[in-house]
């Protein structure tokens, strides 16, 4: 664990500065937030969302399950794993992509962990869970075990998403436990680790082009929550390492006002390769709610969640 005491004082300042803007932001939108998350109340009704904990690699970590009520005896349900942003939470991540009205009206299994100190070891990035070394591809792949031994899961339908440093994760896991997932779908994010030992995965990435904090084009960010951000690989990079990975073509390209869709060709059968750019979308989950007033307004010109289901239910592991 990192020690407050030992940060030096220019970082210990940086880190409070950070931590109070999100507080005081958090709690000015979370009630409308949670309001407009809670939707229909049959929503609720149609499902059940319970905490969890286990531990991992001597580390006690914790999660979020959220899965439909009703479940037709014998049939095996898809799971998706919703890996939350910096500073982030599980539970906070349901409410930010809109997750509880998806799984009550296409009835798979949402499972949410926590990151370590609200941070995810995705490689190059980020913040105390890279500075402790904390093996979360180890964690989550626990997790999907474990959540498969509790409920009927289908083991072609097991999916990993997330924002920021959580879509990151989500590559992360595409890239070391490629055997697991059939497809990941990172937003606001870039591929941070090398990938030269994975198998093909389908993937769909979203991202805005006027992101400050993980640039499209790569490069260090305008905005970060970190004293000393990387320089981040370019977007098109890793998902020109994954087209390598499922034997894909060149993309086409198709625009429909501020969304562009990029499809690489001929990828192995069963496969896809996908991304979508908001033309003026910043570093948000487009359609969802604005969980701090330090992030960016998210887009309405796309719900990023309903796409991500159609591309997962399309794309169970070949």
């Amino acid at each position: 664990m990192v020690s407050l005491r030992s940060m030096p004082f220019g970082r210990l300042a940086v880190f409070a500065v950070v931590i109070i803007a999100l507080v005081v932001s958090v709690g000015l939108l979370a009630t409308s937030a949670f309001a407009r998350e809670r939707g229909p109340a049959s929503n609720h009704a149609a499902t059940s969302q319970v905490g969890g904990e286990m531990v991992v690699g001597g580390r006690a970590r914790t999660y979020q399950l959220l899965r439909p009520v009703a479940v037709k005896p014998g049939v095996a349900l898809p799971l998706v794993v919703v890996l939350h942003g910096g500073f982030g939470t599980g539970s906070g991540a349901i409410v930010q992509g809109n997750w509880r009205a998806a799984v009550a009206t296409h009835g798979f299994v949402v499972v949410a962990p926590d990151g370590v100190a609200r941070s995810w070891n995705a490689g190059l990035c980020c913040g105390p869970a890279v500075a402790q070394g904390v093996d979360d591809v180890g964690f989550v792949v626990a997790l999907v075990h474990r959540i498969s031994g509790q409920l009927d899961i289908d083991p072609r339908r097991i999916y990993a998403t997330g924002i920021s440093n959580g879509g990151m994760m989500a590559y992360r896991l595409a890239c070391e436990a490629s055997g697991l997932f059939a497809a990941a779908a990172p937003v606001a994010a870039t591929l941070p680790v090398a990938c030269d030992q994975a198998t093909p995965v389908s993937i769909l990435h979203i991202h805005g082009l006027a992101d400050r904090n993980v640039p499209f084009a790569g490069g260090f960010p305008t905005v970060a929550f970190q004293r000393n951000p990387p320089d981040y690989p370019p977007v098109l990079a890793g998902l020109a390492s994954w087209a390598s990975i499922d034997r894909c073509g060149s993309p086409t390209t198709v625009t429909t006002g501020k969304v562009a869709t990029w499809t690489w060709r001929n990828c192995q059968p069963g496969i896809a390769v996908q991304l979508i750019t908001i033309s003026d979308g910043g570093h948000s989950w487009p359609g969802g709610q604005r969980m701090a007033l330090i992030l960016d307004p998210p887009s309405r010109a796309l719900d990023a969640t309903s796409t991500i289901w159609n591309f997962f239910a399309a794309h169970p592991k070949a």
